[in-house]
């Protein structure tokens, strides 16, 4: 296959990123089943398999995670191109990159990242596996962890803990688990999840989201982040925090960028607005 292109790669990160066509669909703004084709059209093209697929979702193979890096390259490759086209054209976009239920978290408190004078947008990537900060792949992480990488700039945001919730009023200990599927499992939660209450896991689903509509509707119990499970009206908590899973929050930028206007308004923004919330993360404000 000698002429990728763009707009294959584009579909397969979303795919790869999301850990199944539906999300990705909605992602992409394709519907299901053309990217189901563009995704085998692009395995057949390159003559490897890229996903193991399966009820519960689409899974990277061997082959599939080294073309996401190769991808990831491209895509932080393309929108350099096209913040250089724009020049001064169009303002600045920040891109920031977390985790789901991080940047469901930015999402709806968003009107608080509006440092005075600000004139950039935001793009907030959902991604569970980190982006390349170092090649551009976003100008701000967050991370779960202190960035090793001697290009990048990390400050500690938050301690961010973990508790068993389920729909108030029910039975907890008598209902079965809900865990992640697909490419949104490699988180450290859902690796715990599965060493602890892989037998009695009765729903597996590729997004996040999901898992709160099952406990919300009394169908099972899921490990939630207190920032998330804390706040959802309707749920509670089903046991004490996991000590297992407590881990720290950190920001991350590339030390080269870390003085841009935008990107460090931003990056304080951020700090504050989680500085503002920390007894949440830190699984200190009471359950419902």
């Amino acid at each position: 296959m000698n002429d990728l292109d763009w707009s294959d790669l584009r579909l397969f990160l979303a795919v790869a990123r999301s850990g199944g066509l539906g999300p990705a669909s909605r992602m992409a703004g394709v519907s299901a089943p053309t990217l189901g084709r563009r995704v085998a059209a692009l395995e057949r093209g390159l003559g490897l398999r890229l996903f193991s697929r399966s009820r519960t979702g689409y899974q990277l193979t061997e082959s599939g995670r080294t073309l996401l890096g190769h991808a990831e390259e491209v895509e932080a490759a393309v929108a350099g191109i096209v913040r250089w086209r724009d020049g001064s054209a169009a303002p600045q976009s920040v891109r920031i990159s977390a985790g789901h239920w991080m940047t469901r978290f930015l999402a709806a408190n968003a009107a608080r990242l509006a440092p005075a004078g600000r004139d950039w947008p935001l793009e907030f990537v959902t991604a569970n596996a980190r982006l390349d900060i170092g090649r551009r792949a976003a100008d701000i992480g967050i991370r779960n962890r202190r960035p090793d990488e001697a290009t990048l700039a990390g400050r500690r945001i938050a301690s961010v803990a973990f508790a068993v919730y389920a729909r108030a009023g029910s039975d907890a200990d008598a209902l079965p688990f809900a865990a992640l599927a697909g490419d949104a499992a490699i988180t450290p939660s859902a690796s715990w999840l599965q060493a602890q209450a892989g037998a009695t896991i009765a729903f597996r689903c590729s997004d996040p989201r999901t898992l709160l509509d099952l406990a919300g509707g009394g169908a099972c119990r899921v490990v939630l982040p207190c920032l998330v499970g804390d706040a959802e009206e309707g749920l509670t908590r089903a046991g004490g925090l996991i000590a297992a899973l407590a881990s720290e929050q950190w920001l991350v930028t590339h030390h080269d960028d870390r003085h841009d206007p935008a990107i460090h308004a931003t990056t304080d923004a951020i700090a504050a607005l989680i500085a503002g919330h920390k007894a949440l993360f830190a699984g200190e404000r009471p359950a419902h």
